[in-house]
């Protein structure tokens, strides 16, 4: 949309804080657009209202391909104490990522899906400007470890049902 051209042009400041984000450093910002992890930073409506008093444009982060453990959608009986999958995992879990605390998820399936737009229903309500997604490349994963073809283009439809959702 051309306004958001317009509002970025405007912001020269840019804070990226997705762990230990508090509303009393946060508030000294002015003119600047702030991305955060909406559960790590948990602010109320008054403090995200406050925020954007500031002239502050406040973008949330959300990973879109892999499951996260400090993500309030977890159960912490879906893996065992090595971290493997164990029997009560949900069928869209898939292998650990060696790199971060997250696993992969089968994003094409309608369950993970379902958690994804849920979460952009409650970024939305709670009074986020905008949403960062992470971890969109994740669908390579599958491409060199699944079973199946267009993952590419499952990628492109989620990602574009995500958008309709936001606008």
């Amino acid at each position: 949309k051309d306004f958001v051209n317009e509002i970025l042009k405007s912001k020269t400041n840019f804070h990226y804080q997705l762990q230990n984000a508090k509303f009393d450093e946060l508030k000294t910002l002015t003119w600047t657009i702030i991305f955060l992890n909406p559960e790590d930073a948990n602010l109320s409506s008054g403090e995200i209202s406050a925020l954007k008093a500031n002239n502050n444009i406040l973008i949330s982060y959300l990973s879109i391909w892999e499951a996260e453990t400090r993500q309030d959608y977890w159960n912490d009986d879906w893996v065992d104490e090595n971290g493997n999958l164990t029997s009560q995992a949900p069928s869209w879990l898939a292998d650990k990522n060696p790199n971060w605390d997250s696993y992969y998820v089968k994003y094409r399936l309608s369950w993970w899906q379902d958690i994804i737009f849920s979460k952009i229903d409650e970024i939305k309500k709670s009074g986020y400007d905008g949403v960062l997604l992470d971890t969109v490349d994740t669908y390579s994963y599958w491409m060199w470890n699944g079973t199946g073809t267009d993952y590419d283009d499952k990628m492109v439809d989620f990602v574009s049902k995500i958008r309709k959702k936001l606008w």
